[in-house]
């Protein structure tokens, strides 16, 4: 049995996935800080940021200095409401950091898996030749 030349795709692909996975890791480094850092966190959302943390932190101490005929149990209801509104927007501004690094993470990830694929194609390849 006489052995076929491998055909013009099969020769290709390994090329393609080298490349690609070449490109996607590069591009991985670039995003975050050039596309990604510009739409996270809009002003007014710092704004309300701002707003939660000096209320949160304004009760805190209105609670600790409070006078003995004031109603605790209101001001802990504040404070309790207060403290979620915080957590809250506290979780949007981690969310909208941590965006770009995870996005710039998952493409790391899969450009690894087409380096990892495009070299066994590669190799296997040469293997035939």
């Amino acid at each position: 049995m006489t052995r076929q030349p491998p055909s013009t795709r099969r020769l290709v692909v390994p090329y393609i996935l080298l490349v690609g996975g070449v490109a996607l890791v590069l591009f991985s480094f670039m995003l975050p800080t050039k596309l990604l850092s510009q739409s996270g966190w809009t002003p007014e959302q710092a704004k309300r940021y701002q707003d939660a943390s000096l209320k949160l932190h304004s009760l805190s101490h209105a609670s600790l200095h409070s006078t003995p005929e004031a109603d605790r149990e209101a001001q802990q209801r504040e404070l309790n409401q207060a403290d979620a509104d915080y957590q809250a927007i506290r979780r949007q501004l981690d969310s909208a950091t941590n965006r770009p690094k995870n996005i710039a993470f998952a493409m790391r990830l899969v450009g690894g898996g087409l380096l990892i694929v495009g070299g066994i194609a590669f190799y296997r390849l040469r293997a035939d030749e």
